[in-house]
């Protein structure tokens, strides 16, 4: 299954930290609620206050949980690379035609 994220809202849970992996250039915006992001690789964590938004600068696993019983966040993708533009072209350009 593929989940589409290029502009996602979620609602996360007490307890069940999401698990981004290879998210460089996506955008993490705190909508309700206060959420806790941390990213290996990153030097500090990342507490999101409702508006405030972060960028993930690498690819680093990346957990972002409530603090507290919920949280709501939007995931906002970014294409930040060339070599992201090519692959999405490719994955479109083998896409079977049937005319």
């Amino acid at each position: 299954m593929r989940l589409n994220l290029e502009n996602t809202e979620l609602l996360l849970q007490e307890n069940q930290p999401l698990r981004l992996i290879n998210g460089k250039g996506a955008v993490v915006r705190c909508l309700t609620g206060t959420a806790w992001l941390t990213v290996a690789g990153d030097a500090t964590d990342c507490v999101l206050e409702p508006g405030q938004e972060r960028r993930l600068e690498n690819d680093g696993l990346a957990l972002i949980e409530p603090m507290g019983k919920q949280a709501t966040i939007r995931l906002q993708l970014v294409e930040s690379s060339l070599a992201g533009l090519i692959d999405r072209f490719v994955r479109r350009s083998a896409w079977p035609s049937f005319s």
